[in-house]
């Protein structure tokens, strides 16, 4: 029984390293007026998709919906505290893309926890985005990488999670 286990984890082993890994490429900084890109890769450089950070801050002049959604204080549904999300603890995602042949295989979840990997470890303590109320994959997204929704007009979506 140990041997056909041994054999089965060096198979999988071998598969793993085996498979070319994917690459991530990334470009500016959070802290910058457009913030950081990140490009996740095929090891033959076709584009699987991107995403970018900005720090909140930067992040009202990148999506007039952050004013419009915070003008109308009914609409805050969780962490309604003026001021609650700020440069100094929070950042925003936005340009979230997938290549079409690309769907479907995980890779969202992938370089949305990367790009929260990189956003924690630079020292923010949230994360926030905002999708329209129709996109249900971004929605399902969002929620199973464990997003609370902060502020709804039932048209877009603004939402957070704690790194």
């Amino acid at each position: 029984m140990v041997m056909i286990l041994n054999e089965q984890i060096y198979r999988i082993k071998t598969l793993m390293y085996e498979q070319p890994q994917n690459i991530v490429v990334t470009e500016g900084n959070i802290n910058d007026p457009y913030g950081q890109k990140i490009q996740l890769l095929t090891p033959d450089n076709q584009i699987i998709g991107y995403i970018s950070i900005v720090s909140m801050g930067n992040a009202h002049k990148i999506d007039y919906d952050i004013f419009r959604l915070y003008n109308e204080p009914k609409w805050c549904i969780k962490n309604c505290k003026n001021n609650f999300f700020n440069n100094d603890n929070t950042t925003y995602l936005y340009d979230l893309f997938i290549n079409e042949n690309f769907r479907g295989q995980g890779f969202g979840d992938q370089i949305v926890n990367y790009a929260q990997n990189l956003i924690k470890y630079s020292g923010f303590f949230y994360n926030t985005i905002i999708t329209d109320r129709t996109n249900i994959p971004a929605q399902n997204l969002y929620k199973k990488l464990g997003y609370d929704l902060h502020i709804t007009d039932n048209k877009k979506d603004f939402y957070f999670v704690k790194l």
